[in-house]
């Protein structure tokens, strides 16, 4: 077999628990899930006929005589013969690459529901739960190479499959999988280009609560458990474990999956967003000193979230909590100093946590800002000195405020 569906595996199934011997079920398990194209091809949904081919069938059915009837009984006979031949017989992407250009934004060639009824009657065995386990070790290197090297959802989108199909075993979290497994299936998870995790994100809001919950789940244990298990300090930085990244990065997907499904009020005015900047056509001290304006643009926008077009913002009622998100044990060892950095300076080379602000907590976040306004103090201050020594002018770089003890109120407002 080079690929499974659901009846092929309670077919083995039932043959295994009549010898009592599941070896056969195990490696076939291991073959198929294991490889990427052979994961592809598993669990699809049936082919439906579309109205006009439902029409054009009946029509040719009232139009044929009793005779040519019993030939086209025939000759279907062999054209259903022909699909099944030509799937045993490994022409799988062949088959599947007819339905690629069909599916739409949320639309996805694999049959979920059937893919968790499998894992329901399997997972419950232990020697067929560490097929699943050893398959996923051997599944992710190659995946991550693909996508880096190989480009392969631009020639074929169903290859988010392979995520979507992993992502519904329920045993993700335990322990056997986050030292190895999780880790670097993550790693391959991360590198899916935007318009992947823009459809995974959007397919993910669909699920529900619970489910968005378990993946929550699944992605916060791996986190806490590498953070718990390694001593991270300001030489050794979380920033710089790429299990945490990555399983940040798969936790961010979750995230805007969970602002999908929620309440969304999209109806704010964005008139003064839209507004051009006013261009000077001095040049300006900033630019004179080789100095970039960074702020000048406004704050930076998620790239998923601008492919999703949402903003956080507009969840009004998430389907859960934002605070499931919050991840404590990575707060208490992030280095705020060297991450927002990283966030300003390093964005090319490093990752920073601020580019995820949903993990952090409001003590980190605060930190953060404080950060953030020395650091445009120190700019203002510097800038003023340069003025001061370029064109002669004395500025005062402060702001000052006249409030008088008996009017308090009236001068501050």
């Amino acid at each position: 077999l080079n690929y499974l569906t659901e009846e092929k595996v309670y077919e083995i199934l039932s043959l295994c628990s009549e010898t009592e011997d599941y070896s056969p079920l195990i490696r076939v398990i291991g073959r198929v899930f294991s490889s990427a194209e052979s994961l592809v091809q598993s669990f699809r949904k049936a082919k439906q006929h579309t109205k006009e081919e439902l029409k054009s069938l009946q029509a040719k059915d009232e139009d044929k005589d009793e005779d040519e009837k019993e030939t086209a009984s025939g000759s279907s006979t062999a054209m259903e013969v022909e699909p099944e031949a030509s799937a045993s017989s490994g022409d799988g992407p062949s088959h599947g690459e007819n339905n690629v250009q069909k599916l739409g934004p949320v639309e996805v060639s694999v049959d979920i529901e059937a893919v968790r009824r499998v894992y329901d009657r399997l997972l419950s065995n232990e020697k067929i739960e560490a097929a699943f386990l050893n398959a996923l070790v051997y599944l992710s290197p190659n995946v991550e190479c693909d996508l880096t090297y190989h480009n392969v959802y631009a020639a074929d989108p169903n290859y988010l499959n392979v995520f979507i199909i992993v992502m519904e075993n329920s045993n993700l979290h335990s322990p056997e999988y986050l030292e190895i497994a999780l880790p670097q299936f993550c790693k391959a998870m991360s590198k899916l280009p935007l318009p992947a995790l823009a459809k995974l994100a959007r397919l993910w809001s669909q699920y529900g609560a619970d489910q968005i919950r378990r993946l929550v789940e699944t992605f916060q244990q791996l986190i806490t458990y590498t953070v718990i298990s390694n001593e991270f300090s300001s030489d050794n930085l979380v920033n710089e474990d790429d299990g945490v990244v990555a399983a940040t990065k798969c936790l961010k997907i979750v995230y805007y999956a969970n602002v999908l499904g929620g309440d969304l009020d999209m109806d704010h005015n964005e008139e003064d967003d839209d507004e051009p900047i006013p261009e000077s056509s001095e040049l300006t001290l900033q630019e004179l000193l080789g100095e970039e304006r960074r702020n000048k643009k406004g704050p930076r926008v998620d790239p998923l979230e601008t492919e999703l077009g949402i903003r956080a913002s507009d969840c009004r009622k998430p389907l859960i909590p934002f605070e499931e998100f919050i991840n404590e044990p990575l707060n208490e060892v992030l280095e705020m100093d060297k991450d927002y950095t990283f966030f300003k300076v390093e964005t090319e080379s490093k990752f920073s946590f601020m580019t995820c602000p949903f993990i952090l907590n409001a003590v980190t976040k605060n930190l953060g800002l404080y950060y953030d306004n020395r650091i445009r103090m120190y700019s203002e201050r510097r800038i003023t000195a340069l003025y001061s020594l370029v064109q002669g002018q004395q500025l005062n770089p402060y702001l000052r405020l006249k409030v008088r003890r008996d009017h308090i109120i009236d001068d501050a407002l």
